[in-house]
């Protein structure tokens, strides 16, 4: 049985944000569904348990079809009163990741908390140390855009980077 993080109810106000580790002695699983054919309560309908954490997959900077994407991802995870993993794919390079781009990121963060009580872990260019990424293979301006987004995270509520090489 997947064990679900302990999530606050959407409206207490205020809200503390719960931890973003498991408890001792206990694990999380999580999901990536094919968000276009699929949805939680599907899911959880067919596996009997409701995982503890959703994978959304997202260009960054943001476009229109990532907002919206996004906010129909965290829409549903809070319902199931889980947690959100958002991987954040610069497709157009790391020089187009600005601290614009990283604003509008913590905003998304303390939204998706506030309006949905879903805390976040963010993925940003995973697998960075591979060769088949736009974001591969370039250690400085990896470690300028990652710290410009870890730091954006870190300014949101209930939010934690993840750091993913590819091993």
């Amino acid at each position: 049985t997947a064990i679900a993080p302990s999530q606050p109810t959407v409206g207490a106000v205020p809200r503390t944000p719960p931890r973003l580790v498991p408890a001792d002695g206990q694990t999380w699983f999580g999901m990536n569904l094919d968000w276009a054919n699929q949805t939680i309560p599907e899911i959880t309908d067919a596996l009997g348990a409701t995982p503890a954490v959703w994978v959304q997959f997202v260009r960054f900077p943001l476009d229109d079809g990532a907002r919206t994407n996004l906010a129909g991802f965290f829409e549903q995870v809070g319902a199931a009163g889980a947690h959100g993993l958002i991987t954040l794919e610069p497709h157009d390079g790391l020089a187009a990741v600005t601290p614009e781009a990283a604003a509008e990121l913590t905003t998304l963060l303390d939204a998706a908390w506030n309006e949905h009580a879903v805390a976040t872990f963010v993925r940003f260019a995973h697998e960075m140390n591979g060769s088949w990424y736009p974001w591969a293979q370039q250690p400085e301006a990896y470690v300028e855009a990652f710290r410009m987004v870890a730091d954006a995270v870190h300014g949101a509520t209930a939010s934690a980077p993840v750091w993913a090489p590819n091993d």
